[in-house]
């Protein structure tokens, strides 16, 4: 049986004006995404819902875990809980986020998720 290859997709969007890099992976069990200004990694986090959350994720908060970079930053733990309310919470996938943003603010967040969900096919399908 042949190995199946995750869908891929790659975009180049500019978000308030800054060229921004997004590839995003979709495997069976995860999400890979990768969003970036400066055209480094950044900072990679696990993001996922709490396994007792219900359906459509109303009122429940999103777990974020960084695992390799900055730590102990709340713009980056915004930024990632909401690209995964976003982009997989319907899937209930969890999330391998890479951020290298150069701007952190609100209007940057809500200008980069318009962007995400207008260029995303499928946001956060399982590659089965």
């Amino acid at each position: 049986m042949a190995d199946r290859v995750p869908p891929i997709e790659s975009h180049r969007l500019t978000v308030n004006g800054v060229l921004t890099h997004v590839v995003h992976i979709s495997y069976s069990n995860r999400v890979f995404m990768l969003i970036s200004q400066t055209g480094k990694m950044g900072t990679v986090m696990h993001v996922q819902a709490p396994s007792d959350m219900g359906e459509g994720g109303g009122g429940v908060s999103v777990e974020a875990q960084t695992l390799i970079g900055q730590r102990s930053d709340d713009a980056l733990d915004v930024y990632a809980r909401r690209v995964y309310e976003a982009v997989c919470a319907k899937a209930r996938l969890p999330l391998m986020l890479s951020l290298a943003l150069s701007d952190l603010s609100p209007a940057n967040l809500a200008a980069l998720l318009a962007e995400l969900q207008r260029a995303l096919q499928e946001p956060c399908r399982s590659a089965q």
